[in-house]
């Protein structure tokens, strides 16, 4: 499965930058594995969980299209909902397999179960259609989408329900992917909070998604001109609906990687990428604002987007100046620090989102990257991928489109003049980049996005890790207590 994958990238990147991948695939995959061996749930967890009875009056909706299921891939998705620890269940299956399966029936069957509903298809409809026949069938007012090849955590549904009460309309965790055994991940998708901006540079919530029927039905369901990328096109339309999501960060859904899968490359799927490009470029359209969408290749459904603008900024390099400044659109640049009109053009794209608090640049230097935004874990506030190679795509491609992140450096950023009278300024007793990063915190109080452009890039260099002053930890003790909510620090 790999091998096809390498050489395809070893022709298009090179041997060094090949070298630099499998690197990082390595590395990925070792933090994969050492959180599956941490994490594992517990037969007395299990049971605790099983026992529980508060709260099982919610039933939750499972709903799978099947289409030609392998044997075994079916029975083990099955056994992944069976033995669930929360009970209040029903499987919606809708079978629109076009060949002699007689054989999924009595898989099913044989469960004797009375929470599976098995429906036979007059035709396949598409994996759109399937999928919306099988949420037809749904009683629950909450629905979580299952592939037939795939398997749930057996706490999912528990965790699932348990982040209900953060009054959620869409609830997602994070996901491993793997080949044989789901116990070996090849590697994990350590996901954040939501961003309306992650989510149209990638489908970062994929699995497990949990969502309210009703929404579900709002938007119109899946739609099947967008097959292969039906998923993210839903949760896009969703998003203009509604700005409650919850994330739950752990691995509750296993995606298996096979020939006919996504999850083992887009080439299975090559249509893929075109679906997701144009439901991120009708979602941006319908938003009111005006954008270039491109993928970053033929092959990987992840998004560059450039949003449009016609203003020119004013560039400073004393930050102590700002607060002085008229002009609305400001990019401050540390002495030193260098930045191409490219890398200009870029920042501003973005101030013209209105949720858009600050900007930030990827900051480079001749070989390696030095800092694609900050991360705090419990007391640290470290420089994000510092020391990957400059052509590193980053993991789960977040160096190839822009993202959210808890707070930039003052090396290079960019700020409407508006948002600083609304936060009240900057604190400027404080130091260097701390400066910055309490305004970003602050923003984040005020429902402000901070901003990382991978395509905007400044030549500099910066430590991996800050040195923080007793002022600016007392002024966020709390904040600094906790892990960082955008960047795992599993993963940076």
């Amino acid at each position: 499965m790999y091998i096809g994958r390498t050489l395809n990238y070893l022709k298009h990147k090179g041997v060094r930058s090949t070298v630099k991948k499998i690197s990082e695939r390595l590395y990925y995959k070792k933090a994969s594995l050492k959180y599956i061996k941490e994490h594992k749930l517990s037969d007395h967890s299990y049971e605790l969980q099983s026992d529980q009875v508060k709260g099982k009056d919610t039933l939750i909706s499972i709903c799978v299209p099947l289409y030609n299921p392998k044997p075994n891939h079916l029975r083990q998705m099955l056994d992944s909902v069976m033995f669930q620890s929360y009970g209040n269940w029903e499987l919606c299956i809708a079978d629109g397999s076009d060949k002699d399966t007689g054989y999924s029936k009595k898989i099913i069957t044989d469960c004797d179960d009375e929470r599976i509903k098995y429906h036979k298809l007059d035709k396949n409809h598409g994996i759109s259609g399937n999928s919306n026949l099988a949420v037809k069938y749904a009683s629950g007012n909450y629905i979580v989408m299952l592939d037939q090849d795939d398997c749930l955590s057996l706490d999912a549904l528990y965790e699932i329900k348990a982040a209900m009460s953060t009054n959620a309309d869409i609830i997602y965790s994070d996901e491993a992917s793997f080949i044989k055994n789901k116990n070996k991940p090849e590697i994990i998708n350590f996901k954040g909070n939501f961003s309306i901006y992650n989510l149209r540079g990638s489908n970062f919530i994929c699995h497990l998604c949990c969502f309210k029927k009703a929404l579900f039905l709002a938007v119109g369901g899946f739609r099947s001109e967008f097959d292969g990328s039906q998923d993210h096109d839903l949760l896009l339309r969703m998003s203009e609906k509604t700005k409650r999501f919850t994330h739950i960060p752990k691995v509750l859904y296993y995606w298996r990687m096979h020939k006919g899968s996504v999850a083992s490359g887009v080439n299975a799927k090559p249509y893929v990428v075109e679906a997701g490009l144009n439901a991120v470029k009708e979602n941006i359209a319908l938003s009111g604002y005006n954008a270039e969408v491109t993928p970053i290749s033929s092959d990987v459904p992840v998004y560059r987007v450039k949003y449009i603008h016609n203003f020119k900024p004013v560039i400073i390099k004393d930050f102590s100046k700002i607060e002085e400044i008229e002009d609305e659109y400001i990019i401050v640049l540390k002495k030193g620090v260098k930045l191409s009109k490219k890398a200009v053009d870029e920042l501003c794209g973005y101030l013209t989102q209105q949720d858009v608090g600050v900007v930030g640049a990827l900051l480079v230097s001749d070989k390696k990257i030095q800092s694609a935004g900050l991360t705090i874990n419990t007391g640290t506030i470290r420089n994000v991928c510092h020391g990957y190679d400059r052509k590193s795509d980053g993991y789960m491609h977040t160096l190839k489109y822009a993202h959210n992140v808890t707070a930039v450096g003052e090396s290079c950023f960019a700020v409407r003049r508006s948002v600083i009278k609304r936060l009240g300024g900057f604190d400027l007793t404080l130091n260097g980049d701390e400066r910055i990063i309490d305004f970003c915190l602050r923003l984040r109080e005020f429902g402000y996005s901070v901003i990382i452009n991978p395509y905007a890039r400044a030549k500099t260099t910066v430590p991996k890790e800050l040195e923080l002053s007793k002022h600016f930890k007392s002024k966020w003790v709390r904040k600094l207590a906790k892990k960082d909510k955008w960047l795992r620090d599993e993963i940076y």
